[in-house]
Parts: structure tokens; C-alpha cells; sequence
């Protein structure tokens, strides 16, 4: 993967996106799907015309067999776009898990508390009396 990338650095290369071209680092900051008015610039996008470029110029010859550098480069291209696409998802992936195990925790802890609050009001006086004077020493 880092071949692709140095790659990517080495040649410049540029891709296609409603806005213009951008740079291998820019392509990082793009959304995987865009919204609202952001709808074209995001990754989906980028990656969808560079598999149009691939399949515009994989033109089958029985005769011309010398390797097409526009295919390589376009194919190059999309890997590189395909390899931060599934970068981003596991990371969404891994954001979605973390709020998952947060709200999880928030609810067991929420439970704990009401047993506390359960077990102090199933207290008798003397006991509640006890406790808070063990608290205020």
C-alpha cells in the first residue's frame, strides 16, 4: 500500500471532483458521500469517475497489445481512492462501536445508580442516620 502512495506523491497525481482537481492529501478530507450542497464532492464521486476512466480506456485489441499508460495511471488512480474509502468506513465503523459502548455504559451506570437510590430508600432510619453520620466523620 505504501508503494501506491509514494506513488500517488511521486507523480503528482490529480483527481477528478466536481469542484476541480485535488491532490492525494485532499482526497482525506472528503466525506464518503456528500450532502446537501456538498452532493459530487466526496469520495463516491471521485471514485466513480475514475472507474469510468478505467473503462473508457480498456479497449480490448486482438493486435495493439503495448500496455495503455492512461489505464495504468487511472487504475492506479482508483486503488488509491478505493484503499482511503475503506480507510474512512473502518474508522466510521470504529466511531459507531465506541458511541455503541459509550451509550451502553451510560445505561449500566444509570442502573447502578437507581439500585443505590432503591437500596438507600429500603434503608431504615437508623440505618440512613448511620450512614451519614460515617459520612461526616
Amino acid at each position: 500500500m505504501n508503494d501506491l502512495f509514494i506513488q500517488a506523491t511521486r507523480e503528482g497525481f490529480r483527481y477528478p471532483s466536481s469542484r476541480g482537481e485535488l491532490t492525494t492529501e485532499q482526497l482525506w478530507q472528503l466525506p464518503l458521500l456528500g450532502k446537501g450542497g456538498n452532493k459530487g464532492f466526496d469520495l463516491d464521486s471521485v471514485a466513480r469517475a475514475l472507474h469510468a476512466t478505467v473503462r473508457e480506456n480498456t479497449e480490448a485489441s486482438f493486435v495493439d497489445t503495448s500496455p495503455n499508460p492512461r489505464l495504468r495511471e487511472a487504475e492506479t488512480k482508483l486503488e488509491v481512492v478505493k484503499h482511503i474509502i475503506s480507510v474512512k468506513q473502518e474508522e466510521r465503523r470504529a466511531a459507531e462501536a465506541q458511541v455503541e459502548r459509550a451509550n451502553k455504559r451510560r445505561v449500566i451506570l444509570d442502573a447502578l445508580a437507581a439500585r443505590e437510590t432503591e437500596e438507600l430508600n429500603r434503608a431504615s432510619r437508623d440505618e440512613l442516620l448511620a450512614k451519614l453520620a460515617e459520612l461526616d466523620s
